[in-house]
């Protein structure tokens, strides 16, 4: 079983404003409306693509409310521990020049329900399980959460692959999850590094994999993929095709990711399919939403992943 895990869930909205402006009204129609949070995008993605998840998060109040009815009307499967603060609620403003991402910063949990969420945790994960941990964690969730739960699911014997940032993500790589999934800046912040050239990025995810992961990745945009995996180094180049969003096209890249290595296939074949995910998904507005047949065009085209042994 796939498992999704989001410790910062939201309602999420796309808003169209003709000649956005600040410091004065606006008027706004409202284009999308759906349960978000990466975890739960990542969920949606492998929905899209045939394959049926379940996604761990916590919820409160009337947004929670909304997030767990959403999810539901899409198929989603959610188990969730209930929180005494509101769920966030994040906008993206779409005008004729600009794409604007207002996040909440979200509610605040308390021990007890950080307790609670590590208990359900423990009692879902079972041996041989696929557990995507994306995002952010809600306040009071502490930075050593995401290194606490690849260790207990390390001791379920089960595969994380591992999508976050800042200190929360320097303190998981301790826990050496099976694949991490970060981007150009974040590859950067965590090495103390310039942004460097292709050359360096690959040497420093082989860095990464030394400390034990397995895979390790890095995104940027919709430019080249880097990833390195048992002293290779790959470069995968995405299709090229007419985005109409940004806004989670790294979470459908998890996803496509995730589902062929669940499925057993190559470092190469799921570097591919993330690489189609991400593209079909920047087609489609909102987040993780994504067409599969065009995913299978895509992964019909693409070139294979240029691959080198370190130091070539």
């Amino acid at each position: 079983m796939i498992i999704t895990v989001t410790l910062n869930p939201a309602v999420d909205k796309i808003l169209r404003i003709s000649n956005f402006q600040t410091g004065t009204m606006n008027r706004a129609v409202v284009l999308k409306k759906y349960a978000g949070g990466k975890g739960i995008n990542v969920s949606r993605a492998l929905k899209s693509l045939s394959k049926d998840s379940l996604s761990l998060t916590i919820l409160g109040g009337g947004a929670g409310k909304q997030i767990r009815d959403m999810a539901s009307e899409e198929g989603l499967s959610l188990r969730y521990v209930k929180i005494a603060e509101n769920s966030r609620t994040c906008m993206s403003i779409i005008s004729e020049t600009s794409e604007t991402v207002i996040n909440e910063t979200g509610p605040a949990v308390t021990a007890s329900e950080v307790a609670d969420f590590k208990s359900l945790f423990t009692e879902t994960v079972s041996a041989g399980d696929m557990i995507v941990i994306s995002g952010s964690a809600a306040i009071g969730f502490g930075e050593d959460i995401f290194c606490d739960l690849i260790l207990m699911a390390r001791q379920q014997q089960a595969t994380v692959i591992l999508d976050t940032s800042g200190e929360p993500l320097k303190k998981a790589l301790t826990a050496s999850p099976h694949v991490i999934k970060i981007n150009r800046d974040e590859l950067m912040a965590i090495s103390g590094k310039s942004p460097p050239s292709d050359d360096r990025i690959l040497k420093e995810l082989g860095k990464i994999n030394k400390k034990g992961v397995f895979i390790s990745i890095a995104t940027d945009g919709d430019r080249a993929i880097h990833a390195a995996s048992e002293g290779k180094l790959y470069t995968v180049m995405p299709p090229e095709v007419k985005a109409v969003n940004a806004l989670g096209c790294g979470d459908s890249f998890t996803a496509g990711l995730a589902l062929s290595l669940s499925e057993g296939k190559t470092t190469e074949e799921a570097l591919i399919s993330g690489a189609c995910a991400g593209s079909a998904s920047s087609m489609e507005l909102g987040a993780g939403f994504l067409d599969k047949d065009k995913v299978d065009e895509f992964i019909g085209h693409i070139t294979n992943p240029s691959e080198k042994k370190p130091g070539t």
